[in-house]
């Protein structure tokens, strides 16, 4: 979804929260439902589920039944997350029917606790995603303390506020600001609802929790466990690369330009992080990447392979990855 009528309107910003993909800025086409037809096809057993996301609320998608139905044809559960803008019954009705869970972004709105209860009563699994920041983090603290969450949620998500687009680096917080302790400290504790946490804030958890496994833990998983893909089919390790400065195009046709032509990008890829890296020879293997590597990735990936197949740094002629790769 790549516009943002909660956003256009100006109710992030009313509510304290910047879009860090610029939904007050920015409004492009959504994901077509050929293209998004496509990817679910590459990721058929090869990935559990799909997060539906972008700069607007995918449950506002002009195809978004369409969609849910395509991730099930796949064997992929959908999720995704929302403002609660524009909910309905007859959403929260479909969410049931095809979704794992459903998120609803803390806006502090009636049609935000409206989404909330129309999910809950339709029996969706429904969490809250709550954005930490310096300027919510003393409510944060508020509410854990006190349990005041609404009734019947499933756990509360806590996201960390960074810097990119709409929102400013004056509402990051400080590793040494003493309310990130405190915070951690209602954290730890049993609620009424389960709590969690993006892995951005894994590194404070560590920190600062005694009922968290530090092994249960990642500060980052952009590249390793996920990544993200766009409406434009432009796929980056984490979607607050907003630059695209490590983009590959998920997709061999073109892309409205030169900079979306299929295939890696071959000046960003010279630049590609080891962990995104070690994603190339599985994402060949799904038939998301198209195009000739360069000799340095290309030699890369083999030797990532082939050392998983325990050959070391060797590999073989006939090795169909190695194949792929050469063509």
């Amino acid at each position: 979804m790549d516009h943002y009528i909660h956003g256009k309107i100006g109710l992030c910003a009313k509510a304290g929260i910047g879009r860090y993909q610029s939904g007050l800025l920015i409004e492009r086409p959504n994901v077509t439902v050929d293209d998004f037809r496509w990817a679910a096809e590459q990721c058929r057993h090869r990935c559990n589920q799909l997060a539906f996301g972008g700069r607007g609320d995918p449950d506002q998608h002009e195809c978004f039944e369409e969609l849910l139905r395509i991730s099930r044809e796949y064997d992929l559960v959908p999720n995704f997350t929302t403002s609660g803008y524009g909910m309905t019954p007859v959403i929260a009705a479909l969410c049931k029917r095809y979704c794992g869970a459903v998120a609803v972004s803390w806006y502090h709105s009636e049609y935000t606790t409206g989404a909330i209860r129309m999910l809950h009563d339709a029996g969706v699994k429904t969490n809250i995603h709550y954005v930490l920041g310096n300027n919510s983090i003393d409510e944060a603290i508020r509410r854990l303390r006190d349990d005041n969450f609404p009734k019947g949620i499933n756990a509360v998500i806590f996201l960390l506020h960074k810097s990119g687009g709409q929102e400013t680096q004056a509402n990051v917080l400080s590793v040494e600001d003493a309310r990130v302790a405190e915070f951690f400290l209602e954290f730890d504790r049993a609620h009424p609802f389960k709590v969690g946490m993006d892995s951005c804030t894994g590194r404070d958890a560590i920190r600062h929790c005694r009922n968290v496994l530090p092994e249960s833990l990642d500060t980052c998983e952009g590249g390793r466990f996920s990544c993200y893909v766009g409406p434009d089919m432009l796929m980056v390790p984490c979607s607050f690369d907003q630059e695209k400065v490590y983009r590959i195009s998920a997709c061999g046709r073109p892309r409205g330009g030169p900079e979306h032509r299929g295939g890696l990008e071959l000046g960003v890829l010279r630049a590609l992080p080891l962990a995104y890296a070690r994603l190339v020879p599985g994402l060949l293997q799904a038939g998301l990447l198209h195009g000739r590597l360069p000799a340095h990735a290309r030699n890369r990936a083999l030797r990532r392979r082939c050392e998983a197949n325990g050959k070391g740094d060797r590999h073989e002629d006939s090795c169909g990855l190695c194949h792929q790769l050469e063509q």
